[in-house]
């Protein structure tokens, strides 16, 4: 395969997976020495084992970070901070893009910067949907779920200062109802009171809000 029959074939694509390549008849032992080959030539750039993504010049298409880190590790969608940010419910997220996956858990360094993920078993694989970006789409938790995320892997005991500091910000977008019978389905007693506790703190602050 020559490179010219590469961007033929996948220039409009915004990752490049090697198996859908070998779909399209290419011989699977000679691509993955030519794609190692372009990798070391600075047109291609190896995200994982079978995904990656043109350099420029040769890009027609630049996906967001989200979009990557739905393909990183499949099946998995962006939670925790991230997803707040995302939904404007925290003031700003970090660097560190977080995801929950049913497959398994780590982290990925990469230039387009770093992508965490946390292992939930299949039966917790809910509360997301699937959100317009400024190049194509990604998986992103509803705030609700975000929000249980954090709390479910939060370390320690979850009070009402630890909520207080995620500085949680429009409020009124929030589920309440949602929140408290998503925190059911992941059959977690720790995870039930946190959330009657969250929902507690939401309520308080917002009609705090309406004193003002």
């Amino acid at each position: 395969m020559r490179f010219r029959e590469l961007l033929s074939t996948a220039q409009t694509w915004p990752l490049i997976e090697s198996q859908s390549l070998v779909a399209c008849g290419h011989e699977k032992r000679a691509l993955a020495v030519q794609l190692s080959r372009w990798v070391s030539q600075g047109r291609l750039m190896r995200l994982r084992r079978g995904l990656y993504m043109l350099c420029e010049p040769y890009q027609r298409v630049s996906p967001s970070r989200e979009y990557v880190a739905n393909f990183l590790r499949r099946p998995s969608f962006i939670s925790f901070e991230s997803a707040l940010a995302f939904h404007n419910i925290i003031p700003e997220g970090t660097p560190l893009l977080r995801s929950v996956t049913t497959s398994r858990p780590g982290l990925f360094s990469i230039e387009l910067g770093e992508f965490d993920y946390r292992h939930v078993a299949a039966s917790r694989f809910f509360g997301y949907r699937e959100c317009s970006m400024a190049s194509g789409s990604a998986l992103i938790a509803t705030p609700e779920r975000a929000l249980l995320d954090l709390l479910y892997f939060m370390k320690g005991l979850i009070d009402e200062a630890r909520i207080r500091e995620l500085r949680l910000q429009n409020l009124e977008d929030l589920d309440l109802n949602m929140l408290q019978s998503q925190a059911l389905r992941y059959e977690s007693p720790r995870l039930a009171s946190g959330a009657a506790l969250l929902r507690a703190v939401v309520e308080r602050e917002q009609q705090e809000l309406e004193t003002l």
